[in-house]
């Protein structure tokens, strides 16, 4: 119980906080990049080659790592037309 009271509060704090738009890319970039890391480990290839890995939409970890690079780009690029 104690640990869920932590997390609400630490949530709490966290959905109050202002970010940069530079925060917002390095936390995007973190989030790929440590997608690739898991992408590239052979525990994590072997689950996903798995015939039980299945998800609703067909998705593997690539489609969250391209949709993360493109949501950075365009964030870059929409600092570019300012």
């Amino acid at each position: 119980m104690l640990r869920f009271r932590a997390l609400v509060y630490f949530w709490g704090k966290l959905t109050n906080m202002k970010l940069t738009t530079e925060q917002i890319k390095s936390i995007l970039a973190g989030a790929e990049e440590s997608l690739r890391l898991l992408q590239s480990q052979p525990e994590y290839q072997a689950i996903e080659n798995s015939d039980d890995f299945t998800t609703e939409n067909d998705l593997v970890l690539g489609d969250a790592i391209q949709s993360l690079s493109e949501i950075y780009q365009a964030i870059v690029e929409s600092e570019l037309a300012f």
